[in-house]
Formats: structure tokens, C-alpha cells, sequence
């Protein structure tokens, strides 16, 4: 929990006490104004009534404010036990490992073989001592062979495993030119550590750095909030409390960090500072982009990642770029292919200087290998005399090509798209999010950022205003008329509307807009003991709510049951349905990494039912009252005039606050998003699922909650693409 959050609950719970209090102080300064005016009977029948309210509140309202500030002490709550500990870590290895399987699966990294991309320790000045990198080795001094040596191939990833296992601190660092195969090396590398895992050997747990500013948040506290981002289930109650904290200071988690070239040139110092400096004696893998991974540690003064290895590709043998190619066309006939295979063997080609980089490679097999298309053309020199308008030819054909390539009805195959879509309509709309992650400086699609290139927060607190104020006055109105229904229904029906509008508009545009998707559950199963403690947490407080607001109120002419009544209901409202969604957001310990449809679909979940609980906790209640209590309250001023409204209102921002709010919620804002930009063609109705089939047919990748252009290469093409239409 950050120190905002610890504050917000602080006040929230400093606010409740004060509320119980003055509600206690304002019953009895009523008890001796009823005395002196109305008499002693009515006075005793007030006594009464402030007897049950102070039983029924006194326990449940404090258990729950203390609850709330024991959270929000970080020195109050309890650390998870030894065996919750290593629950967490058993599970998150077993999660992280299911992930990346099916993500390797679904970029073909291992079909048909992964390429041979060879890998040794780099020669440039960015790297610790020698000594301090490496153990050494007495036989291979003896036999005078040098220093041991760091090598490996990326078709052989199990050798590769073996020597990062051997290095002394399992800190490592990967470079290379673009299209080299980084993350790549990375993802395999991290599959393998998991296959053969240990109890004892802590988990690799790959994040982007793009999003990491070591200046506003120190190291730990951003692996903490990126793990319980990616992977929810080390929020639930059986591994305690603040477990992705716990496994990070207990060093059970390996970072692998991918991508510090994508941070701000003037942030990447820093970062490594920050690494060193939280991390020094801890295992961690790093890539990078070589040029600017050498141009941050000469920013530094020549400081380095202490104790890493790093290393670097070589460059690719045309051998291992034909012999790659020979395993992807199989058992096709490679006719088309003879010139080209021919062609590989005269080093100073376009086309053998455009194949050195495994990402040229896979271009060449997503556009003609997987298409069937004759790559002759590519060995016109007139028409591609170099190797980089060969690059540009096979990124501009691409998107076509794999949207062509992969039919949604191929029979036996898991990832093909789940619908036909038009290649210049996919290709137009993945240039739009290539060009809006290029106005924000980023390379993740993050469905709940879409809107930050776009005015919809204001066109959507506008929207929500009308919406919650038609829904609240609706609700309002109906309640109203019919706690009138025998004196005058007419009145409540108008007081109800009005004052359900006014305050449902004035919600929807001052409710905060969230910047993160939130997470639900409603799976009952082994669920039933918490949903049964939340519930009669909530519902307890709750009534005890609603008898306050009622009973403080200037309700001297109601009846004593109606006045019950009134409270009551309001309270079990707000009690139900706080309840129901506070169990909602509890995690479980077998919930699966996250995954963008995933958290679109659960911020949905609760944004629905945080809909349901404004409209029918608002309207109903306000519109109630506006029924039952004395005087005709037509106006929205009159209403917080009056006594009990005024505390009600208090009770409902404290215990009801803006999470609450379901048209505050990520996924209102980015379906409201998505309904503006698709009405301009920016981008299709079906948003979400477009960018999984983009992902099953190898355009993006996906990296937890967020997918990210397979490379940056595609990205930036696109980008300029949709600039040069404009």
C-alpha cells in the first residue's frame, strides 16, 4: 500500500469516528430537546430508539473502523508465516511458467527450432571486472587457456541456463542491435530456469521497464506493484498480507527486466543506479539495446551493473540463416526458393546483408514463407539495392500478410484469429496505436491509456452526469412517490427526481476517473466463508449507518417504525452491496496471470455492479426520504437542508466513496474511448478482441495485462505510415 493510500484510509477512518461521535452528541442533544419540548413520553420513546441504534452501531461501526486503521499501519499488520511464503512462491513460479508457455507457443518461437543466434561476453567497456563477474577457474589457468569464458546459443537454451547458473550472482545482461533477439533470449531463458525449479531458487518474473521512473518510485516498490498488477493472486488472503513485497525483500524473485532502451535517454542512468543500488548482490537479467546501454554507463563515468555479465550476439551466419529457412518451408518444395537459398552465398547482397538479424528472418517467413509467395522479387537489385529497403518491403507487407495468412477456420489450429478481418482496415487501425504509443512516449497497449491522446474525460464526466442523473432521478422518483403514495405522491415523485438528478449528475462529473483497472471475481466456489464475513461485516455496519442517519435527523413527526424503516433499508443497501463487491475484488490464489481481455472483462464485472450500487443506493434512499420525512423537500436544497439528508450525504461519501462508482472505472472510460474513435475509423467496435487476434496471428506480443508490437521496428514503421497519411 503506497503513503497515499495509507492516508486516504486514515482519513476515512479518522472521518467515520468523528461521524459516530457527533451522530452520539447529536442523538443526545435531540434527547434533551424532545424532553423540554415534547414531554417525557416522547422523550422515553427516543431514549429507546437511541438505546438499539447505540448497540447495533458500537460494535460492528468500531470493528470496522479499527479494521480500517490496522490496514493502514503497516507496523499493525502481521507478516505472513513461513509456509504462506513459500505457498506464494510455489504458486507464482507454477503461474509464471504457465504463462510463458503459452506465450512461447503463440510467437512460434520454438516451431520449427529456435534460430542460432550465438551469444559471448562483449568486448566493450560497459561490463564489472573480470573477477567479479566470473569464478575463476584453476584448471583452465593451468592448462593456459585463458579465463573462463561465457558462451551460448539460443537453440541451445538448457547450455545457456547452465552457464547463468554458474555465474556468482545470477545478474546478467543482454545486449544487441535491434531485431537481435533480446527478448527472445529472455523469454527462453526464463522458461528454462523454471523448468528445472527449486524451491530455494527464486522465480524469474519478466516485466517491461518502459513504465518504471526510479525517481518518483524506488525499485521494490515498483516490482511489488507490477507483480500484484500481473499477477492477482498474490492479493489473496491465504499467502497473507503484502506478499509480492515479501517474496521481493526476501529475494525469492529473479527480475528479468526487459527493455531499459525504451526509457527516457535521461532516465537510463538512473535506472542503473537504482538497480545497483537495491540490488547489488541480488540475481537479475537486463536487455538492452547496445548503443544505448553504452551511452547510459558513459553517462555514469564508466559505473556498471556490478557483478553482471554481459554479453552479445554475434552476427548471423548466412548458413544458419539458410539452414533456419530450410526447416520453415518443411516438406514444401523450395523451388522458389533455389535463387534465393544461392543468393545467401554472396556476403556483400542486399539480400544477405538484410538477413543477419533474426528479425528479418522471421518478416521473411511471416511474408512469403506463410503466405506462399515467390520471394524472387526481393533479389531485384535495381528495385532493392539495400538491405534496409528490403527491411522497409517486409514490414510494409506484413500486417497484410499475417492477417491473410492465418484463416479463422483452420482446422487443429489453437491460435488461429477468431474472425476474418479486412488487412488495409487492420493495418490502418495498428498504425493509430502505433502513433498514439508514440504521442505518449511508450511501447505498451494498455486499454485503460487509450484515452490519454483524446478528450473522452471530459465528454465522459459529461455523459456520466447525464447518465447518473437520469438513473438517480428514475430511481428517485419512484421511491419518492411511493413513500407518499397516501398523502401526496406527486410531491416526493418531483422532490425525488430533481434532487436524484442533481445528485447523480454531481457525482458522475466530479467522480475521479480511475487510472487502473481494478479486478473481480465472482466465483463462488470455496468462496463461501468470505462472501459470508463480508456480507455480515457490511450489513451489520451498514444498518447501523442508516439508524444514525435517521435517528440524528429532524424526523420528530415520523412514526418511530417508519423511521426504523427508512434507515434500515438504506443501511442493508449499502451494506449488501459493499459487501458483495468487496468479496468481488478479493483475488484467489489460483487466479491466472493476467491478461488485457482478462482485466477488461473483470473491470467490467465491477464496474457494473458499482453502476447497479450508485443508482440503487443513491436514488432509492434519497428518493425515500424525500417521501418519508416532514415538509416537501421538492428542491435539492431543501434536501440537504434537511437533517438526516445532510448526514446521510456525509455517511455515504465515507462509506460509499468514488471506487464505488462504476462509471468511474477504467472500462467505462475506455469503452466510452473506443465508441469515439471507432465512430472516426481510428480504430474498430471490437477493439479487444482485434488485438488478440493481432496477437494469435504474430503481430503484437503480450506481456501480462498489456500487448506490445511484436518489435519496435513495426511499431515505429507504422507510426511513420500513419504520420505520412495525415
Amino acid at each position: 500500500m503506497d503513503s497515499r493510500s495509507l492516508r486516504r484510509r486514515r482519513a476515512l477512518a479518522a472521518a467515520a469516528l468523528v461521524t459516530l461521535a457527533a451522530g452520539t452528541g447529536g442523538g443526545l442533544v435531540w434527547l434533551i430537546h424532545v424532553l423540554f419540548t415534547k414531554g417525557l413520553q416522547a422523550a422515553s420513546n427516543w431514549a429507546q430508539l437511541g438505546s438499539l441504534v447505540l448497540a447495533v452501531t458500537l460494535v460492528p461501526v468500531g470493528t470496522v473502523i479499527l479494521e480500517w486503521w490496522r490496514r493502514a499501519d503497516p507496523s499493525a499488520a502481521s507478516s505472513p508465516t513461513a509456509n504462506q511464503v513459500d505457498h506464494a512462491h510455489r504458486t507464482l513460479a507454477g503461474l509464471v511458467l504457465a504463462q510463458w508457455r503459452e506465450e512461447i507457443l503463440a510467437r512460434r518461437l520454438d516451431s520449427p527450432t529456435p534460430l542460432a543466434v550465438r551469444w559471448r561476453l562483449t568486448q566493450l567497456p560497459v561490463m564489472d571486472l573480470h573477477d567479479h563477474v566470473l569464478r575463476p577457474n584453476p584448471l583452465r589457468t593451468l592448462r593456459g587457456h585463458g579465463r573462463r569464458r561465457f558462451t551460448g546459443r539460443t537453440d541451445r537454451i538448457s547450455e545457456l541456463a547452465e552457464e547463468f547458473r554458474r555465474l556468482p550472482r545470477r545478474r546478467l545482461v543482454i545486449l544487441g542491435d535491434p531485431g537481435m533477439g533480446k527478448t527472445t533470449l529472455a523469454v527462453l531463458l526464463l522458461r528454462e530456469l523454471l523448468r528445472r525449479y527449486e524451491p530455494d531458487q527464486p522465480v524469474p518474473v519478466l516485466l517491461s521497464v518502459s513504465d518504471w521512473r526510479p525517481a518518483d518510485e524506488p525499485l521494490r516498490d515498483w516490482l511489488a506493484r507490477r507483480l500484484t498488477q500481473t499477477y492477482p493472486a498474490l492479493r489473496a488472503a491465504d499467502f497473507g498480507p503484502d506478499a509480492a513485497t515479501t517474496l521481493i525483500t526476501q529475494r525469492r524473485i529473479l527480475p528479468v527486466l526487459d527493455g531499459l532502451d525504451e526509457l527516457p535517454e535521461e532516465v537510463r542512468p538512473d535506472a542503473l543506479v537504482a538497480l545497483n543500488a537495491a540490488t547489488a548482490d541480488d540475481p537479475l537479467i537486463l536487455t538492452c539495446r547496445t548503443a544505448e546501454y553504452e551511452a547510459a554507463i558513459t553517462r555514469l563515468g564508466g559505473a556498471v551493473l556490478t557483478g553482471g555479465a554481459v554479453i552479445e550476439p554475434d552476427p548471423l551466419r548466412p548458413g544458419d540463416a539458410a539452414a533456419y529457412l530450410r526447416s520453415c518451408l518443411r516438406e514444401r518444395s523450395d523451388g522458389d526458393w533455389r535463387d534465393l537459398m544461392s543468393a545467401l552465398a554472396d556476403r556483400n547482397a542486399p539480400i544477405t546483408r538484410a538477413l543477419t538479424t533474426p528479425l528479418e528472418l522471421w518478416l521473411l517467413r511471416k511474408v512469403y514463407i506463410d503466405t506462399g509467395t515467390d520471394p524472387g522479387e526481393l533479389l531485384d537489385t535495381h528495385r532493392f539495392p539495400t538491405a534496409t529497403e528490403i527491411t522497409d518491403h517486409l514490414l510494409d507487407h506484413l500486417v497484410h500478410a499475417a492477417i491473410t495468412a492465418r484463416s479463422p477456420h483452420g482446422n487443429g489450429d489453437p491460435y488461429r484469429p477468431s474472425r476474418s478481418w479486412d488487412p488495409d482496415a487492420a493495418k490502418r487501425w495498428l498504425a493509430f496505436l502505433a502513433d498514439h504509443l508514440h504521442a505518449i512516449g511508450g511501447r505498451d497497449i494498455a486499454w485503460w491509456r487509450l484515452h490519454h491522446t483524446t478528450r473522452i474525460r471530459l465528454v465522459h464526466r459529461l455523459l456520466v452526469g447525464l447518465v447518473l442523473g437520469s438513473a438517480f432521478g428514475s430511481v428517485g422518483a419512484l421511491a419518492g412517490a411511493l413513500g407518499r403514495l397516501s398523502t401526496n405522491p406527486m410531491a416526493g415523485l418531483t422532490g425525488g427526481l430533481v434532487g436524484g438528478f442533481a445528485i447523480g449528475a454531481g457525482i458522475g462529473l466530479m467522480a475521479e476517473l480511475a487510472t487502473q483497472p481494478a479486478h473481480a471475481s465472482l466465483r463462488l466456489r470455496g468462496r463461501g466463508r468470505a462472501l459470508a464475513r463480508s456480507l455480515t461485516v457490511k450489513l451489520a455496519g451498514g444498518a447501523a449507518i442508516g439508524l444514525i442517519s435517521v435517528a440524528v435527523g429532524e424526523l420528530g413527526a415520523i412514526p418511530l417504525t417508519t423511521a426504523l424503516a427508512v434507515g434500515l433499508a438504506g443501511g442493508l443497501i449499502v451494506g449488501l452491496i459493499t459487501g458483495l463487491l468487496g468479496w468481488a475484488a478479493s483475488p484467489l490464489p489460483d487466479d491466472l496471470a493476467q491478461t488485457p481481455a482478462g482485466t477488461l472483462r473483470r473491470d467490467l464485472q465491477l464496474s457494473i455492479g458499482r453502476t447497479i450500487t450508485t443508482v440503487l443506493l443513491g436514488g432509492f434512499v434519497f428518493g425515500l426520504m424525500v417521501g418519508l420525512v416532514k415538509g416537501s423537500m421538492v428542491l435539492p436544497l431543501a434536501l440537504s437542508l434537511d437533517g438526516a439528508g445532510v448526514v446521510l450525504a456525509v455517511v455515504l461519501l465515507l462509506f460509499v466513496p468514488a471506487r464505488y462508482i462504476g462509471t468511474a472505472t477504467a472500462s467505462s472510460v475506455y469503452l466510452g474511448t473506443v465508441t469515439l474513435l471507432s465512430t472516426q475509423r481510428h480504430v474498430p467496435r471490437e477493439l479487444m478482441r482485434f488485438l488478440d487476434d493481432a496477437h494469435r496471428t504474430g503481430l503484437l506480443r503480450q506481456v501480462g495485462p498489456v500487448y506490445q508490437f511484436r518489435h519496435a521496428k513495426l511499431q515505429d514503421r507504422l507510426a511513420h505510415t500513419y504520420r505520412q497519411s495525415m
